[in-house]
């Protein structure tokens, strides 16, 4: 080797090899502070790519036996709550065992029901607020019924039944374990009043869906469902009482008892219609046949109420009223049925929470409540029909009296009776009796009379029809209560008290009109079946509710039976997540941690070499200066 001056290629040689010595002694360096044999991808490529998905399985498989324990404590917390759910159980069906007795008496046996249902509302209410981390856990919501039961993920992977399974908490509702429907007696009555309030729902629905879909189709629905369900309880326990009442030889089931159960089942395939509709692949919401059609329907079966009209009740041009409830409405008669139906329907339409058909004479009513008293009466006026044996007797060839004879009419309006005296001329035909009305009414159709100052006045509707009407000072009508006549023949005295003829109660129409059929309401229809029911079979109910009771605790226990289950197989889930784990970790470490002795002794050598590199660097940078010497 030359020995130059310009390029030191010793020093140049020697401290390449310093920069090598220098750099593996940083590495050894970091991977001894840091711990790690890959801290950066220059590391070990591959084995940073490994090491990642190992880092995040692990992550994973921790959070996993996180959400498995979570799950371990909404199981336990739903158990905690079936645990009280059976206490009330088991005291339901000590109160069933005590009604099942038959030495209660009916009002001792619906004490007894009360504690009975205070229980089923107890677990009803346990069951709805029964949560774990605000969410519901034994109210249905979260069984395989609704198709959503709650989901345990917890490997690191999303296949079914490796990384996750489903728990089916149930539903423990008292409809979720079949006792919603359960009573130590009949209590038809209750029942339609516990439906009131899903009825008032069904009506809110009703008028909502006037604008279509609705914005949440599910929830309006599941009330639906519920008022459904409800109804087919009430239905199947008729259906039960009809049995007991048919096997009983001394009891027999009445048209009223059979009309009940007709107008709850009809209500009951209204709501079922609606739902299967709403099911549909093209579900209709307004129109013939849409689910708003069947609701209507349904509601029409639980408050219809009819009222059969009878043509003798009525006469033509005659003013009548027909109340419901608080409302009043009034309509002129053309003297028949069909036709004072049709007068009141107009009428009946225009209130507020009621609508009506007329059909022959009969008036379907449909009322928001269905309780409402129905009446039929007239107003304030008093009608007489030539056509009458009365009538006639009154007014054709008697030999009683004679042509010149007086009579007299008197008339019950408002508080006073009111005395009309006439001359009777003998005869027959309807002209008599203009004759004699228009006598014993001259000069008192235009004057007051009495000290309540009443107007009468007369008109014909026909010639063998007519009334006198009754008005006070107002011109409103006063209603006539009472009326009767008495004729004397010629030359007798009319004060006597030996008329030759008499009619103390001429047709009137200030009385309820007595042919009228108006039919019960739901809820007369469940009092009197409950009266026979509870008469006839006191402790049919408590019997079949026994029996509710043991099917409830059974389908209570198999929710509590799959639960243990489930926290059992969470237990073995998080011992084998832990494991696997674990032996994830140790590969990781291998593959990522350093090795503390090993990197040691690369430490050292690097050491060394580094010392040795820079002592040779010095040695080298001093050979230039030999050539100076020999320039010297």
């Amino acid at each position: 080797m030359s020995l130059v001056i310009n390029n030191n290629l010793m020093a140049m040689n020697a401290a390449r090899n310093l920069d090598h010595h220098y750099g593996d002694l940083a590495t050894s360096t970091r991977r001894l502070s840091s711990g790690l044999r890959i801290d950066t991808a220059a590391d070990d490529a591959a084995g940073l790519a490994i090491r990642e998905l190992m880092r995040a399985d692990i992550a994973a498989m921790n959070q996993g036996v996180r959400n498995a324990n979570d799950g371990i404590s909404a199981i336990q917390t739903a158990d905690g709550a079936l645990e009280v759910i059976d206490n009330k159980l088991i005291r339901m069906k000590e109160l069933a065992e005590q009604a099942a007795t038959g030495t209660y008496t009916s009002d001792q046996r619906k004490i007894i029901d009360q504690e009975y249902q205070q229980m089923k509302s107890e677990i009803n209410r346990i069951a709805n607020a029964t949560e774990f981390n605000q969410v519901k856990l034994l109210d249905g919501n979260l069984g395989e019924d609704e198709g959503n039961p709650m989901k345990l993920h917890f490997g690191p992977r999303n296949n079914d039944g490796e990384d996750f399974y489903y728990v089916n908490m149930g539903d423990a509702t008292a409809r979720g374990i079949g006792l919603e429907d359960s009573f130590l007696r009949l209590a038809a009555e209750e029942r339609m009043e516990n439906l009131a309030g899903k009825e008032s729902e069904l009506h809110n629905i009703y008028t909502k869906l006037s604008d279509g879909e609705p914005e949440n189709p599910e929830e309006v629905m599941d009330d639906v469902i519920e008022a459904r369900d409800s109804m087919e309880g009430l239905f199947q326990d008729i259906v039960e009482a009809k049995k007991r009442i048919e096997e009983n030889d001394e009891e027999e089931w009445t048209d009223e008892e059979q009309d009940f159960m007709d107008h709850v089942e009809s209500a009951k395939e209204s709501l079922d219609a609606a739902i299967e509709e709403y099911e549909g692949d093209d579900p209709s919401w307004t129109g013939d046949g849409s689910i708003r059609d069947h609701i209507s329907e349904a509601l029409n079966h639980n408050y219809d109420r009819t009222v059969d009209l009878d043509d003798d009740d009525f006469v033509s041009g005659g003013i009548y009223t027909l109340q419901i409830g608080d409302e009043t409405v009034t309509a002129q008669s053309d003297g028949t049925a069909s036709g004072t139906a049709s007068a009141f329907l107009d009428e009946i339409n225009g209130l507020d929470g009621y609508s009506g058909v007329a059909d022959n004479g009969t008036i379907t009513i449909t009322q928001g409540a269905g309780t409402d008293e129905i009446q039929i009466s007239a107003e304030g006026m008093l009608a007489f029909e030539s056509g009458s044996t009365e009538i006639t007797d009154a007014f054709g060839p008697d030999e009683d009296y004679e042509s010149g004879g007086e009579g007299r009419l008197t008339i019950k309006a408002g508080d006073e009776e009111h005395t009309f005296s006439g001359a009777v001329e003998a005869g027959s035909g309807s002209g008599d009796m203009h004759e004699f009305l228009e006598n014993v009414l001259a000069g008192q159709t235009e004057s007051g009379l009495g000290d309540d100052n009443l107007k009468f006045s007369l008109e014909w509707t026909g010639d063998d029809e007519f009334i006198i009407k009754a008005e006070d000072e107002d011109g409103d009508p006063v209603e006539i209560t009472e009326a009767s006549y008495e004729l004397f023949s010629s030359g007798d005295d009319p004060d006597s008290d030996d008329p030759a003829f008499s009619n103390s109660d001429i047709l009137g129409l200030g009385q309820p009109a007595t042919n009228a059929e108006i039919s019960d309401d739901l809820y007369t229809l469940g009092q009197n079946l409950d009266k026979n029911i509870n008469e006839t079979a006191p402790t049919m109910f408590a019997q079949q509710a026994l029996e509710d009771i043991d099917a409830a605790i059974e389908k209570k226990d198999r929710i509590r039976a799959d639960l243990g289950a489930f926290q059992n197989r969470l237990e073995s889930t998080i011992s084998n997540l832990q494991i696997q784990a674990e032996n994830l970790q140790a590969a990781e470490s291998r593959i990522s941690d350093a090795d503390v002795a090993y990197e040691m002794t690369q430490f050292m050598r690097n050491q060394v070499l580094s010392q040795g590199a820079t002592a040779m660097l010095a040695q080298a940078n001093t050979l230039p200066q030999m050539a100076m010497q020999l320039m010297g």
